[in-house]
C-alpha cells in the first residue's frame, strides 16, 4: 500500500485518528519542553499548540483533519500504553 505526498494511506483497510484535547496535548508538550528548559511556559505552549491546531485544520493543503471512515482514539486522560 502506498502513501500519498501528504504521507496519508487513504485505500488503508482501517485508519485511525489520534486525538486530545488541546489542554491535554499542551501539557504533554509542556513536560517535554520542561526537561529541556526549566523557563518553558505552559501559557506560551497552550497558545503555540492553538495557532498549530488552526493552521494545520484550515491550509488548503492536506488539511488535518480525521478520514470519513477513520476510528477515532481519543488519548486524552490516556498514557501512551492506554492509547496503544
Amino acid at each position: 500500500m502506498a502513501a500519498t505526498s501528504d504521507g496519508s494511506f487513504p485505500d488503508a483497510d482501517v485508519k485511525f485518528f489520534l486525538t486530545a484535547l488541546p489542554q491535554a496535548r499542551a501539557e504533554r508538550r509542556f513536560n517535554e519542553e520542561r526537561a529541556q528548559d526549566s523557563r518553558a511556559d505552559f501559557e506560551e505552549t497552550f497558545a503555540d499548540m492553538i495557532e498549530r491546531d488552526r493552521r494545520d485544520s484550515t491550509r488548503t493543503d492536506s488539511p488535518l483533519k480525521a478520514a470519513d471512515d477513520a476510528i477515532l482514539v481519543d488519548s486524552t486522560g490516556l498514557s501512551i500504553n492506554e492509547s496503544i
